[in-house]
């Protein structure tokens, strides 16, 4: 707990990509680029942590081009730290652990979301539906207790670990 504390406040502070231009899919979701987005061969090309990810354009909607100056002060040790503690926590947020691999979202995906291995869905709305009669709860209940990962594995252990949390709350009554 004290770790997503610290993680909202730090993400709060201030803003984490500076010259960030955001790519808006069809579906609704979207991708923050650390640096530039562009087209090219049909793609569009997104620039982040020194990677080159590629989408197709038939998925993206639209780009949003933000580009604010840098500020003109020297960042200090602290300023420093935070920043690097800040891109770990969002590497974490953003990158899928390696026990299990697989996505709730993957734009690329003929079916962008799943909800298990072999339950696929088209629309983010189907996924959850499917995930809230899998816990028996709303679809509401499944996104407030999901979390913020990508992670499929993560988010069963989250849902679960919520449904549990309530059933023995309910049992002390």
């Amino acid at each position: 707990m004290k770790k997503l504390v610290l993680l909202a406040v730090l993400l709060a502070s201030e803003p984490i990509w500076i010259h960030a231009d955001i790519i808006y899919f069809k579906d609704g979701m979207k991708t923050n680029c650390q640096e530039k987005a562009w087209e090219e061969n049909g793609e569009i090309k997104c620039e982040y942590e020194g990677v080159i990810l590629s989408y197709r354009k038939a998925d993206v909607l639209r780009i949003v081009k933000e580009r604010t100056a840098e500020p003109a002060t020297k960042k200090t040790a602290s300023q420093k730290a935070i920043d690097k503690s800040r891109k770990k926590a969002l590497t974490r947020l953003k990158t899928p652990s390696t026990s299990g691999g697989l996505v709730f979202y993957n734009p690329r995906r003929s079916h962008k979301y799943w909800s298990s291995a072999t339950s696929k869905h088209d629309t983010f709305n189907e996924a959850i539906s499917e995930l809230a009669k899998q816990y028996d709860r709303s679809p509401q209940w499944v996104q407030t207790h999901m979390g913020e990962t990508n992670n499929l594995n993560e988010i069963h252990q989250n849902l679960s670990n919520h449904k549990l949390k309530e059933s023995s709350q309910d049992g002390q009554d």
